[in-house]
């Protein structure tokens, strides 16, 4: 897509980065395919969870390396954004509990434009996802505060940092 003054659409700009650039991004960028399988990781959101890209690409997002996403304040955002062809974008608040401490964020699910040409290659017609992931000082929750950022650990264990 390309805005009225002929400038490059940020989407159109992350989906023509080389890894190298994507890597450089200042906030997690993960590419999903629509069922969470994760295509690219990459540096930034590699030391937010403390896990590397080669043991985390190929796996599920939302079951096999952040399970305490697997909340309706989370993943059924990214249920509902793939279902539906309208939408192209969610965005919202979120506390991971990593081993090595809480961590506030904002996620933003975009829907990837038809064709990629960097740093993946478009494999058949399957939906992909970008997820950017910006962190955000760890807020003090008071007790009975709720939403998906404010969630107690318990309900988000196992933490996102474990495999």
């Amino acid at each position: 897509m390309v805005s009225e003054d002929g400038a490059l659409d940020a989407i159109e700009r992350l989906a023509a980065m080389s890894k190298e650039e994507v890597d450089e991004l200042p906030y997690g960028f993960v590419v999903l395919d629509e069922v969470g399988t994760i295509l690219l990781y990459n540096r930034y959101e590699s030391e937010l969870s403390r896990l590397p890209p080669e043991r985390v690409v190929g796996k599920n997002f939302f079951t096999e390396v952040a399970p305490c996403t697997r909340v309706e304040a989370f993943y059924g955002r990214f249920r509902a954004l793939v279902q539906d062809e309208a939408r192209q974008e969610e965005g919202f608040r979120f506390r991971f509990y990593f081993l090595h401490g809480a961590q506030d964020v904002a996620v933003q699910f975009v829907k990837a434009p038809p064709v990629m040409t960097q740093p993946l290659e478009q494999v058949g017609t399957a939906a992909r996802l970008f997820m950017t992931v910006v962190r955000r000082p760890v807020a003090e929750v008071a007790e009975g505060e709720g939403g998906a950022e404010d969630a107690a650990p318990s309900e988000h264990a196992p933490s996102a940092g474990v495999l």
